[in-house]
């Protein structure tokens, strides 16, 4: 059975509250992470959120996924677990990959803590945390994503002018990656335990890598 946990989020910074895990030892630790992010929305292709500009209507749900090749929290290992984040009307949920040790599951957690309070626009007032088996694989023509019993997405690149070749976005606004590779989903379909969901195909997907640390500005 999934365990799950709430993170409540007060005042405008949204600062977070938790009870300090085994791996804080009573304070934050230093953490790296790098690998690939694999994401998809409710929006048409491009999603505007992507330039800084409107969604394509007037909400943008989505599932995000970090596949951390490569990472740790203070001494703790990270390397080859998951992390994603559903994003629906009725929350924010970030499912810790099941195969973490509770140590790991609780830096896994410190790190979405810290991610959503340095998000650029308003969180709902609770995010939420639980256990899920994930998948994420990653290829030549696209990705796919799968949280079990929660949804996932599978997405092909777009190909750019030269017929070969998928579009690449330098520079986006939405996801702090080096090079934003564009996609459009086969399917998207996303239900949480508090009334999120949605099911939609032809949406928009973006796949890039990050290489982030709890001092990077910005991550999504």
């Amino acid at each position: 059975m999934a365990k799950c946990v709430t993170l409540i989020l007060l005042g405008t910074l949204g600062i977070p509250v938790l009870l300090l895990s085994a791996a804080t030892q009573g304070k934050q630790s230093h953490w790296e992470i790098q690998g690939e992010l694999s994401e998809a929305c409710t929006c048409s292709v491009p999603c505007g959120c992507n330039f800084r500009s409107r969604a394509s209507h007037p909400y943008c749900w989505s599932i995000a996924s970090l596949n951390i090749q490569k990472g740790h929290y203070g001494r703790v290992k990270l390397n080859g677990l998951h992390l994603v984040r559903g994003h629906g009307e009725k929350a924010i949920v970030w499912y810790i990959d099941d195969r973490a040790t509770p140590v790991q599951a609780a830096a896994l957690q410190e790190i979405a803590a810290h991610i959503s309070a340095a998000l650029r626009w308003r969180l709902p007032p609770f995010i939420h945390f639980e256990t899920a088996h994930i998948t994420q694989v990653t290829g030549k023509h696209g990705a796919e994503v799968s949280i079990a019993g929660r949804g996932g997405f599978k997405a092909e690149y777009l190909t750019g002018g030269d017929g070969k070749n998928p579009i690449v976005v330098e520079n986006m606004t939405a996801w702090n990656v080096r090079h934003d590779i564009k996609g459009r989903t086969q399917r998207l379909h996303y239900k949480d335990q508090f009334g999120s969901a949605f099911d939609r195909a032809n949406t928009n997907a973006n796949e890039g890598k990050f290489d982030w640390t709890d001092r990077t500005k910005w991550y999504l």
